[in-house]
């Protein structure tokens, strides 16, 4: 679990839910010398484990973040969230002259990425909506945007497909890659043809480094796959113009690598689809009717499937089989027309986006008579606080602050 103590270089105080314990871990510098600095933080360990041994520092820790569903609203400007229960509904930010479409999560660096359409940029700001947006890639040389974006999560890369060029690209989101914040694009059937390439969606069962890449062309009526690298001809998923039975207007994609399916949105039908990975059409079958989804999200830690729909206004959860969830909150309706157009699943359980604020405050003060201890732990919104009352005999005033992002 996350420390409620600052995380010194040369110690860690850790909390087992509630309980003091004690973790001391040196920090040792090149060749195995530990550098001055942090011998004399080290040197501070000892007198830390005690304070803690005596509660003059808290043994209580902030809750953890909760996953969240999260979604851009294009023509109002905005992200949203809410829990997975429905509940909790809240702005995370509104950008002026923004229409942002699709939508990327890195919690374990805190990103929130997002296609802006009209300044023709990936841009990307705090995922718990707090400092500003800012430029990730500048596409504008390119004239181009991109329509939709996908993060591979186990290479920390993130897959694009572009709507003006139909090109499909990627980047690294790691600082210390070489090919972090820059394109390199991989040649296939469409590439820079403007066949209004709109989907995306990776099949990392194959490779990881190298995945499989399902695309839909809107303009082409057909959903097609490439592996990464390779460079060549694409192959054909599905054709409209040979079965329009099969899909007319293809748009998001989502996969589930378990079950071996492949699911597309098809505004024109208004419905959900799914096929088996591999198969010609014959076996595609409606997951969900009467719906037009501006993006789908695959959840395979719940088995749960998340889009928005642009014809109602509203975000909905349902299981693989398109089911509907109407427990809790769901399904979630919106304010006013903002078409929400992009969706992205936090998973905040496992990969801990610490970005989201935990400040501690301890405040301890003893007289002759008694000792009050506060504590007030802050995490988006939530405040909790207790109090103990003991008897002393001296006198001495501490306070200690620490802050985490």
């Amino acid at each position: 679990s996350r420390p409620a103590l600052p995380a010194l270089p040369a110690c860690r105080i850790a909390h087992d839910r509630g309980a003091a314990a004690m973790v001391v871990a040196a920090g040792r510098g090149a060749m195995g010398q530990r550098p001055p600095l942090r011998a004399w933080l080290r040197s501070l360990c000892p007198l830390l484990a005690s304070l803690l041994a005596l509660g003059v520092l808290p043994a209580s820790r902030a809750a953890d973040p909760v996953d969240m569903i999260y979604w851009s609203n294009f023509v109002a400007g905005s992200f949203q969230r809410a829990k997975i229960d429905g509940s909790d509904v809240e702005v995370v930010m509104t950008l002026s002259g923004v229409y942002p479409n699709s939508i990327a999560l890195e919690e374990e660096r805190c990103w929130l990425y997002y296609s802006d359409m009209s300044g023709k940029a990936i841009r990307r700001m705090p995922i718990d909506g707090t400092g500003h947006s800012e430029i990730f890639i500048d596409m504008s040389a390119r004239n181009d945007y991109a329509s939709s974006m996908w993060r591979e999560r186990g290479t920390d890369m993130l897959y694009i497909v572009t709507g003006s060029a139909s090109r499909l690209l990627r980047t690294s989101l790691d600082p210390t890659h070489a090919k972090y914040g820059q394109l390199e694009e991989h040649l296939t059937t469409g590439s820079n043809m403007g066949v209004d390439r709109l989907g995306l969606a990776l099949d990392t069962s194959i490779s990881a480094t190298n995945p499989r890449i399902y695309f839909s062309d809107e303009g082409e009526y057909r959903i097609m796959y490439d592996d990464w690298g390779t460079d060549a001809t694409a192959t054909m998923v599905v054709d409209g113009y040979e079965n329009i039975e099969y899909v007319d207007t293809p748009g998001s994609l989502a996969v589930d690598e378990v079950n071996g399916r492949l699911y597309f949105a098809d505004s024109m039908k208004e419905e959900i689809r799914r096929m088996p990975f591999g198969d010609d059409g014959s076996n595609i079958e409606v997951v969900k009717s009467g719906t037009q989804p501006g993006s789908i999200w695959l959840e395979p830690t719940t088995s749960s499937m998340y889009w928005v729909d642009q014809q109602s206004q509203k975000v909905y959860k349902s299981d693989l089989d398109g089911t509907l969830d109407r427990a809790g909150s769901w399904p979630i309706v919106l304010s006013g027309i903002p078409r929400p157009m992009g969706i992205a699943y936090m998973n905040a359980s496992t990969l801990h986006p610490w970005c989201f604020t935990t400040t501690t405050t301890t405040v301890s003060t003893t007289t002759s008579t008694k000792t009050v201890t506060t504590t007030t732990a802050t995490f988006t919104s939530t405040t909790k606080t207790t109090s103990t009352t003991t008897t002393k005999t001296t006198t001495t005033t501490t306070t200690s602050t620490a802050t985490q992002t």
